[in-house]
């Protein structure tokens, strides 16, 4: 059972960004707990969470708010290895074509960027240090933000995968599509949900003893509309792709973190 679980963690954080379980080589896992190991996404998105709050304590004193959400930006591309961004290109430049599904999952394997992956990265980016940029100074909601959006992304992943159905029939990503059923996707909820849970509760212990503003339970509904966002995405991929890539993955998750943003951001009120 040890085995099985710091295997699937490692292949998680793997196959997320650049972060490795010391002690243990994720190449060597099975199929299986490549697959099942969407279960940790969440996981991975909270530890990327508390970087950015840990860096955020030191940055923020010394910089303005732009460049602090620069920064930030940056540590999170960084921690991913571009990996959702590319993805987010890929999938875009797809869409922009009109020929066939078969063109479109050929334009998504090439690693030439075209005019509407460029367009997406460019909003993507300066959309996320924006909101990111807002939120600094807000308090309690700055840090809860930056802890969340990261979780909130890669659990979007998970129910992508839950959702949705590979788009080709060989790939790594089909084996993530195989293992990611009911079991899988309840307990990426739960640690999400716990996540979150977390979050709010050490935000209240704060704002008890300050006059801060706090946030409370509103928090939370951010969890219906990053389901229904992904949904809706999923649709739009399965109907342009025939199911979904790595690529309509990394794009999904960057996408749900701008979502994110802008909840917190409505519900904070942290941009008048």
């Amino acid at each position: 059972m040890i085995r099985i679980f710091f295997s699937q963690l490692a292949r998680a954080f793997e196959f997320l960004g650049i972060i490795p379980v010391p002690y243990f080589k994720a190449s060597m896992a099975k199929e299986e707990d490549i697959g099942r190991s969407s279960i940790f996404f969440p996981l991975v998105g909270f530890i990327y969470g508390l970087i950015l709050v840990i860096s955020s304590l030191i940055i923020a004193p010394f910089v303005s708010k732009e460049v602090c959400g620069i920064l930030l930006c940056l540590i999170l591309l960084i921690l991913s290895r571009g990996l959702h961004i590319d993805g987010l290109s890929d999938t875009f430049d797809a869409l922009g074509c009109s020929k066939s599904i078969e063109r479109k999952l050929e334009i998504m394997k090439d690693s030439t960027v075209g005019p509407f992956g460029v367009t997406s990265i460019i909003f993507i980016l300066l959309l996320k240090i924006f909101l990111v940029s807002s939120l600094v100074g807000q308090g309690g909601l700055f840090y809860i933000s930056i802890l969340l959006f990261p979780v909130l992304g890669r659990w979007a992943i998970v129910i992508a995968l839950y959702f949705g159905n590979p788009a080709r029939d060989e790939g790594l990503g089909k084996l993530f599509f195989t293992y990611t059923k009911k079991i899988e996707m309840f307990w990426s909820v739960f640690i999400t949900v716990n996540i979150l849970g977390l979050a709010v509760l050490l935000d209240y212990g704060v704002n008890y003893f300050s006059s801060s503003k706090y946030q409370g339970l509103k928090m939370f509904i951010v969890l219906p509309i990053v389901l229904m966002s992904c949904i809706f995405w999923v649709r739009v991929f399965k109907k342009s792709f025939g199911g979904l890539t790595g690529d309509n993955l990394g794009a999904i998750c960057e996408m749900t973190e701008v979502t994110s943003l802008l909840v917190f951001i409505v519900i904070g009120g942290a941009v008048n």
